[in-house]
């Protein structure tokens, strides 16, 4: 939804201070920034990605700059739907539900495809970038229907 303040006013029932968050390719990028975003919100969090000391780094961050110790992080990668089902679990044992779910998780390849030696990368940024929503989407559903997320 972004974090302009009168649209924030408007969509009330969207967003509220405490809201269980899931961010999903939080050790970089987009997903680092707005876990970050959430985190100066006060929202009870868990933060995902592949990069174990990018995770620990971005948490360390977050309860420096925010005080909000209510952050957790879990490695998995977004390409492997057991990952995606672990992670879930883990949201709920440590907050009990999931009101917002952001998917963040992206590879991406440099270069023209005519210089493309290896076709198999195509595979992967397929796996991660389309699979990877599907995946957590899957399994966070169900969590969010429950909250009305």
């Amino acid at each position: 939804m972004g974090n302009n303040p009168t649209l924030l006013k408007l969509y009330k029932d969207q967003f509220q201070p405490g809201s269980a968050v899931l961010v999903q390719g939080a050790s970089s990028g987009l997903g680092r920034e707005l876990a970050k975003t959430y985190a100066g919100r006060g929202c009870p969090m868990v933060v995902t990605g592949r990069n174990e000391t990018e995770l620990k780094s971005l948490i360390k961050q977050i309860q420096s700059d925010y005080s909000n110790f209510n952050v957790h992080y879990i490695c998995g990668d977004a390409a492997n739907e057991a990952d995606c089902k672990r992670i879930v679990d883990f949201m709920i044992k440590q907050h009990g539900r999931i009101d917002i779910c952001v998917l963040a998780a992206g590879v991406t390849a440099h270069g023209l495809f005519k210089d493309m030696k290896d076709p198999t990368i195509m595979k992967q940024i397929l796996d991660v970038n389309f699979f990877g929503y599907v995946n957590m989407t899957k399994y966070v559903l169900p969590h969010l229907r429950q909250s009305r997320g």
